[in-house]
């Protein structure tokens, strides 16, 4: 394809840490959640506007990031191609 695989693994490793608004998303919100007797809506009431927050700020980043990996990435190409080239 051409693409380089690092902007898209970067989104889902993004993606995969947003758990926030959830008690069940890790085991130790879980744990506090006992501990500390929240409910459930505890966690969104906080963990929602954290969650709005970081996906604007990451948005922000990934969409600096990625112009920079792409054209990183074709140029990296364009040498392996040229190189592949001149070594046939």
């Amino acid at each position: 394809m051409g693409v380089s695989p690092y902007p898209f693994l970067f989104a889902v490793t993004v993606a995969a840490s947003m758990c926030f608004a959830s008690p069940f998303s890790t085991p130790p919100n879980a744990l506090v959640m006992s501990a500390g007797r929240y409910t459930f809506m505890d966690y969104v009431k906080m963990g929602l506007p954290l969650q709005i927050i970081y996906m604007i700020v990451m948005v922000f980043f990934y969409s600096v990031d990625i112009s920079f990996l792409i054209s990183n990435s074709a140029e990296i190409l364009n040498r392996q191609r040229s190189q592949t080239v001149h070594q046939s």
